[in-house]
């Protein structure tokens, strides 16, 4: 900045020099001769001769300056005119590559399939975040908190039904069941089956944990392709027991999860909705990609050239009403 206003100052430094100098000869060469005159004639000086030379002279240099004056802000005129012109046609030679772009794409439906692509990136980037909260430590030691909690309480429930039984046969059969899923029921009595059908239930329930418990003890089991079982298991899961308030953390998480789930894309932050964006232009660079090429070639010819305010907006109302189009 300091050096821009010592440039500045050193232009007008300049400039004034150059005036003086022009003022010194057109007034100091005819005053100089005026002085010679007078002082080798002094007996008989011509006033009304040198009131008609000066008046001339002045109105000479007057009437010269207004000449170039003129002549300069013709020049000026013409140049702003030459460069609106020229600014005219550049910006509609690239409007035209533009419109022509566009046609074609919206023939191809490209940019039906941008947003496909886009809202498919954003989906990708909602998975990744499941991965990464699912794998999080203190996540993970919650998930395990509420599993250990959950598989306790189903098998001090199944311990205390086999005890309920009286008939060791049978006891022993159930017994066998919950760790080879057959039994035969052909010969029982009545009462008994009510039994098996509580630890048919029991069993069914502790599957679903043993299941779930595949990805919460082996992390790298959760990925992409994985996400949407490993969520689907952890909602199993809270479906087996009413969550108190003491698993509120494990409800915390499982929200986060079943907003993954229903493609809530709020819960991305700027970066990663960015990151989904870009993915997409860089899937399309060779269709849209073009478009948004041409847009950026317009803008950069906005900033490299000398527009006015008001044209510039009258362009840029045409590009948005050329955008929402699309």
């Amino acid at each position: 900045m300091k050096k821009k206003r010592q440039f500045s100052k050193c232009k007008w430094v300049r400039y004034a020099f150059i005036l003086v100098f022009v003022l010194l000869i057109l007034v100091g060469i005819p005053a100089l001769y005026n002085h010679k005159i007078l002082t080798e004639n002094p007996s008989n000086p011509s006033y009304d001769g040198w009131l008609g030379f000066w008046g001339g002279y002045l109105g000479s240099i007057l009437s010269g300056a207004i000449a170039l004056l003129v002549v300069r802000l013709q020049i000026v005129e013409e140049k702003n005119r030459h460069r609106e012109e020229k600014n005219d046609s550049t910006f509609y030679y690239l409007y035209s590559m533009l419109d022509n772009r566009k046609s074609d794409l919206m023939k191809d439906n490209s940019f039906e399939k941008l947003k496909e692509e886009i809202f498919s990136q954003l989906d990708y980037q909602l998975k990744e975040k499941a991965v990464n909260y699912i794998n999080n430590k203190k996540n993970v030691t919650i998930v395990k908190e509420f599993r250990d909690k959950l598989f306790d309480s189903l098998n001090k429930e199944k311990n205390e039904l086999l005890k309920s039984v009286s008939d060791s046969g049978i006891r022993y059969q159930l017994e066998n069941y919950s760790k080879n899923g057959f039994i035969n029921t052909t010969d029982w009595e009545t009462k008994y089956l009510s039994c098996y059908i509580d630890l048919e239930s029991i069993v069914n329930k502790i599957e679903i944990i043993e299941k779930a418990s595949k990805y919460i003890n082996n992390s790298k089991r959760v990925n992409i392709k994985s996400v949407e079982n490993v969520i689907e298991c952890y909602e199993e899961m809270s479906e087996l027991s009413k969550i108190d308030d003491g698993d509120s953390k494990y409800k915390s998480i499982l929200q986060v999860l079943k907003d993954v789930k229903e493609k809530n894309i709020s819960i991305l932050d700027d970066k990663q909705r960015k990151a989904a964006i870009e993915e997409a232009f860089i899937c399309m660079t060779n269709s849209v990609g073009q478009y948004f090429k041409i847009i950026s070639t317009i803008i950069q010819f906005f900033k490299t050239n000398d527009i006015n305010k008001e044209k510039e907006l009258f362009y840029i109302n045409i590009l948005s009403a050329d955008m929402f189009i699309i």
